[in-house]
């Protein structure tokens, strides 16, 4: 028994974790050589062994240059995995689901363990949730839809809750949609994201809806739990 946990563990011979805050993008290099762009607020597990290296993607984003190499990079979010040897890609987590953009290379994603893998390549994009992979998307800017490792939020015909998903990442205090039948408005642009409010200002001008801010004081007093506004 002591021999099999030995062999075990060395099979296991490197585990990270990486995490960005918010409104930080931390480019992450690998023990391979691969690097690891973390969008904003997010958090990624990195386990590397013998015949496998493994990295869980916890919450948010991250954009990977995998090194190719004969031993499996995957990357697991959300129920999904996408497996490669070596390319350009995003991993996204969406809701209760995930999201693979190539940029570059082959990439095998399935959105869950019964589903079979389905192989993706340079602009192309697909979505999963609760093990199910969606339709393959063709001809997705890439490039532009990962601009936040350059400091720019770039969105296509996005909804208005899922802008506001990705800013809140970004945005110091906390933004709540308030007016559902906004939520699917579609909107398009190119932002600068060290600057979220102006980001929500331009939204506004597009969208047409109203801006309250809130300041929210809780009381230190134990026989006092009333909330001030």
């Amino acid at each position: 028994s002591t021999r099999k946990e030995s062999s075990a563990a060395s099979d296991v011979y490197k585990r990270q974790d990486w995490v960005s805050a918010p409104g930080e993008v931390r480019t992450v290099a690998l023990s391979d050589g691969s690097r690891v762009v973390l969008d904003a607020d997010s958090a990624i597990a990195v386990q590397y062994s013998a015949g496998e290296r493994h990295v869980e993607l916890r919450r948010g984003a991250a954009y990977f240059s995998v090194v190719p190499g004969e031993i499996p990079f995957t990357v697991a979010a959300a129920g999904g995995e996408a497996r490669v040897l070596g390319t350009r890609f995003e991993v996204r987590r969406l809701g209760e689901g995930g999201r693979v953009s190539v940029q570059q290379g082959r990439v095998a994603v399935r959105g869950g363990p019964l589903e079979a893998p389905r192989v993706l390549t340079a602009d192309q994009q697909v979505s999963y949730a609760a093990g199910v992979s969606g339709n393959l998307q063709q001809g997705v800017d890439v490039g532009a839809l990962t601009a936040w490792r350059d400091g720019r939020l770039s969105f296509y015909r996005a909804t208005l809750g899922e802008v506001l998903d990705e800013l809140r990442r970004y945005y110091p205090g906390r933004i709540v949609l308030l007016n559902d039948e906004l939520r699917d408005k579609r909107v398009s642009g190119s932002f600068a994201s060290q600057d979220p409010q102006a980001i929500l200002d331009a939204l506004q001008g597009v969208v047409g809806f109203e801006q309250h801010e809130l300041c929210l004081l809780y009381t230190s007093d134990a026989a006092d739990d009333s909330l001030r506004v």
